[in-house]
């Protein structure tokens, strides 16, 4: 008799067809993930790189939220906003390998480990974002409206990591950007939010009740798709007004003006000091003139005349950067530069000497990135020290959490003395000093992308806020233009006329609706003229409350998603139900 063993295993035909429909219906959900994340990556990616395809990048943000709330598995939503994150990062910053390499002086290993660790932090930012929102669409009953809240706590985290805010994708449509007056920036993020939220909201009305998460009533989801509308045409009719307003006040004024001239150019060749105080002259009619970050030297921090060469000198470090920066001016100036304070020498002892019998130069105990604004005697009349430095450029992350992160990453062979003292920040954010009747603010930089940073300066009374950047390690416009959009909406959350000067650009005045009234094209050596009202301008209820709205924005948001909506009906029907099947498993027990 055979042996059960040597008869062949029989499967039935049943389980055969149905493990290979299994099969096909996972790998059709996988390449339809897999191609909606590239799908939103792009829209993402070229909505942040190019503005007049801002409208990709809300359409792939919707895309992105719609197929989220198909994805049962938490594995597969994280995997979706990794791939989705990492592609928009890496479209909307095609500058970032030349930046990168450029501050490794071509070294290519550096440059592409850091470039895809910062492709996959930003990645990570979506990945984070689709756990924290499928953990919520899970528990919560209304989950699917926790979106907003959950991107701006993330986006609180890392405020300056442009272009994360999805704010930018609207900087152009000004009516929409208006509210950034109440809620900051957060607010036209929401407003994106909202608008994209649209085509994963009218998906679920025509799905079938069943593969609806959490969200089984289709009348919520109406409801919610009518408010959004709503709310929207509300936003875009009171920023029209707003805008118009704010407008036809500067059309009215009658009164005097700040004239401000704009330096643009190059700062990094020697002797482009010469170069700018020539072009200086061409505005003598200015009341204040601006050069670019990087443009002035290295000075003591004790240094408060400038009109003397001889002490100027004495008082200053570095190749190029021992000058007198504008030499008998008719205006104010206000440039950035550097500033350095010297180690305490021992009580007795003289300032260490050369072979030649010259002054050695000093140990530099602490420096600064620093904004220096100059009367027309050449007297200091107030410095401002970098606060939020770039990370990068001017300080290392993580490397007091990564050992030997910093020297691994900080190879320059042929800096300065100096530099090898790492960058300290400021400490106070308050106006750099007055011209003409008006306090002046200045930020370098990055330090535009914070706006607490300039929320406190105007607080603290700045009527003008300027901003000096350098921009010399970007060779793309795109990030120029990246970095200028942000500017809009420091102007709108404070109700002031802003001001830029870029050595690579972009220069412009940007009225306090955020709307652009001159500015400067890319990589051009240039003036500009621009002419300010000298008129106190009201405080926005950003600038009262600051981020309050928005939290108590976020509250109602994620307090709305956890509540349930039962209705009485419901409530009988599903006990009655649950009666139901009670008594049915009694029947079924055994004797």
């Amino acid at each position: 008799m055979a042996s059960t063993l040597d008869r062949p295993l029989s499967i039935p035909k049943t389980e055969i067809c149905d493990a290979k429909q299994t099969w096909r219906s996972e790998l059709a959900v996988t390449s339809l993930s897999l191609a909606s994340s590239c799908t939103a990556g792009i829209g993402i990616g070229l909505g942040w790189r190019i503005d007049e395809f801002a409208f990709l990048g809300v359409l792939g943000l919707g895309v992105f939220l719609a197929v989220q709330i198909t994805l049962n598995s938490f594995w597969s939503s994280i995997v979706h906003g990794l791939i989705t994150g990492y592609l928009a990062f890496y479209l909307a910053n095609p500058w970032l390998d030349w930046t990168i390499d450029s501050l490794f002086d071509g070294s290519p290993t550096k440059a592409i480990v850091v470039v895809q660790a910062i492709h996959l932090l930003h990645g990570g930012m979506y990945c984070l974002f689709a756990g924290l929102w499928w953990a919520s669409r899970k528990w919560f009953p209304h989950g699917l409206f926790t979106a907003p809240a959950i991107w701006l706590i993330l986006e609180s985290i890392y405020p300056a990591m442009f272009p994360m805010r999805q704010a930018c994708l609207i900087a152009d449509v000004t009516p929409l950007i208006q509210i950034c007056s109440i809620f900051g920036v957060a607010g036209a993020t929401l407003q994106v939010f909202a608008i994209a939220s649209l085509i994963p909201l009218a998906l679920l009305v025509f799905q079938p009740k069943a593969s609806r998460q959490n969200c089984s009533h289709s009348i919520h989801l109406q409801f919610a798709i009518a408010i959004i509308i709503c709310l929207t045409v509300i936003n875009f009719s009171w920023g029209t007004y707003r805008s118009d307003q704010i407008q036809t006040s500067v059309a009215n004024f009658d009164g005097d003006f700040l004239r401000v001239g704009v330096l643009q150019g190059d700062t990094e060749y020697a002797g482009s000091n010469f170069r700018f105080a020539n072009r200086s002259r061409e505005l003598a009619a200015c009341d204040l003139i601006l050069w670019p970050e990087c443009s002035l030297g290295k000075y003591q921090r004790d240094l408060v005349d400038f009109s003397d060469e001889t002490l100027v000198a004495k008082k200053s470090m570095g190749i190029g950067y021992q000058f007198r920066p504008l030499p008998e001016p008719e205006s104010y100036l206000l440039g950035g530069g550097y500033s350095w304070s010297a180690a305490a020498t021992p009580e007795g002892s003289s300032s260490p000497q050369s072979n030649f019998g010259l002054p050695q130069t000093p140990v530099v105990k602490q420096r600064f990135v620093s904004a220096f604004l100059l009367d027309p005697k050449e007297q200091l009349v107030g410095r401002h020290d970098k606060v939020e430095l770039m990370a990068g450029g001017e300080y290392t992350p993580f490397a007091d959490i990564i050992p030997g992160l910093d020297e691994w990453l900080a190879d320059h062979p042929n800096e300065e003395p100096d530099e090898t003292v790492r960058l300290s920040r400021g400490q106070n954010a308050q106006p750099i000093g007055e011209v003409k009747g008006m306090e002046v603010a200045a930020l370098l930089c990055c330090e535009d992308m914070y706006p607490r940073l300039t929320r406190q300066m105007v607080n603290s009374g700045a009527d003008l806020i300027v901003c000096l950047t350098n921009g010399m390690s970007f060779n793309s416009p795109i990030a120029l233009e990246q970095h200028f959009n942000i500017g809009r909406f420091r102007a709108i959350e404070n109700n002031r006329y802003f001001v830029r000067c870029g050595s690579y650009g972009i220069s412009a005045l940007i009225m306090p609706d955020g709307k652009v009234e001159d500015r400067l094209p890319c990589f051009v050596d240039q003036n500009l003229s621009v002419d300010i009202p000298l008129q106190k301008r009201s405080t926005t209820w950003f600038g009262w409350l600051g981020d309050t709205l928005t939290i108590a924005s976020c509250i109602v948001l994620i307090g709305f998603a956890g509540c349930t909506f039962i209705r009485p009906n419901d409530r009988r029907r599903t006990t009655k139900s649950g009666s139901n099947r009670a008594d049915t498993t009694k029947q079924t027990l055994p004797n």
